[in-house]
């Protein structure tokens, strides 16, 4: 999944495994410098591809737990 993510995908999956692996759609814009216009497409694509789950409005979880330590390995 996260090989499959974009470059701009892969900055959202590792910031919001650095948020505890669930995190708010402007926290992460924000923490990224990113606008919303910018990363809701790129969130969008990520719950399509299974790697992040929308659990209600603007907020996210990662697909599963161990993703969240993987990422973190990843980190820079």
């Amino acid at each position: 999944m996260y090989k499959k993510a974009r470059p701009a995908g892969k900055e959202i999956l590792k910031e919001v495994a650095r948020q505890g692996g669930k995190a708010s759609f402007s926290a992460v814009a924000e923490a990224l410098k990113k606008s919303k216009g910018t990363a809701s497409p790129v969130f969008a694509e990520l719950v399509e591809q299974g790697s992040l789950v929308k659990k209600e409005r603007g907020r996210y979880v990662l697909f599963y737990g161990l993703f969240r330590d993987y990422l973190l390995r990843r980190a820079d």
